[in-house]
């Protein structure tokens, strides 16, 4: 593997970096400029990353075994946390609809690309 600049562990801590300091967990002052300019910072991360994610070059089965148990193991926790999430709200009376639309999302975009991997591969 050549060594890059932006590596994918770099670029994820970065974007989890940011993340946690847009919650704002320690409630620091923060001015709606510098919320956006950290949400500025987020879009991109989360772009590069991204583009680390399609531009995966698989070389042979183990790597796309370990790039198939990778993502399981995402969608996996995307779809619970987004469940518990779901479950968290409808118990306190106010559901979000981002949650559900969101979880939606991920199962349609799950099918269809089964579907799209089933019809080309």
């Amino acid at each position: 593997m050549k060594p890059q600049f932006f590596s994918e562990k770099i670029v994820s801590i970065f974007l989890i970096f940011f993340l946690v300091w847009f919650i704002n967990p320690f409630s620091f002052w923060m001015t709606d400029a510098f919320h956006m300019t950290l949400l500025g910072l987020i879009v991109t991360f989360f772009s590069i990353f991204a583009m680390f994610l399609w531009g995966e070059v698989i070389l042979d089965e183990r790597e796309q075994l370990h790039r198939f148990i990778g993502t399981r193991f995402a969608y996996t926790a995307g779809g619970g946390l987004l469940l518990v999430g779901i479950i968290v709200q409808a118990l306190s009376h106010k559901i979000d609809p981002w949650l559900p639309l969101v979880l939606t999302g991920m199962v349609l975009a799950k099918i269809v690309g089964r579907w799209y991997a089933e019809k080309r591969y």
